[in-house]
């Protein structure tokens, strides 16, 4: 049976280092694309090993979908059962009955689910989500 020896030379992914200067404490400071991460509001990149600092390697727009929202759901985190879904939709329904006025509204929810429970005049709405996206910015 044939067999591939190796991918082409444009198949082969190629993981380089990439230099940069702190620019707080000035140490040059070696990372690769997969260490970059949200680092402030407006900005990607990496925490300087030396002093903690961020130091953004490529700057963003808060809310642009997908670039700056984290995926909770996929391959990665925790993924709830339905038992454990239905758990949360029995605290968000027990909120709505015992403790909510009208025009109120609860949550709660981990992993790849969050449950949404809102107190109407005549009626109350349950939502539940699951493998949805979030961005969050902090205020200053």
């Amino acid at each position: 049976m044939p067999q591939i020896i190796s991918p082409p030379e444009s198949k082969i992914i190629e993981t380089r280092p990439i230099i940069t200067t702190c620019p707080h404490c000035q140490y040059t400071i070696s990372y690769t694309e997969d260490e970059v991460e949200r680092v402030t509001n407006d900005g990607d990149g990496i925490f300087c090993p030396n002093c903690d600092e961020p130091i953004v390697t490529k700057h963003i727009e808060p809310f642009t979908f997908p670039d700056t929202f984290y995926h909770f759901g996929g391959n990665e985190g925790r993924i709830l059962s339905d038992e454990e879904t239905q758990h949360c939709v029995d605290i968000v329904k027990r909120m709505l009955q015992e403790e909510l006025k009208v025009g109120d509204h609860t949550f709660t929810g981990t992993g790849d689910t969050m449950v949404f429970g809102f107190k109407f005049e005549d009626e109350d709405e349950i939502i539940v989500a699951k493998n949805y996206w979030l961005d969050s910015v902090f205020r200053e």
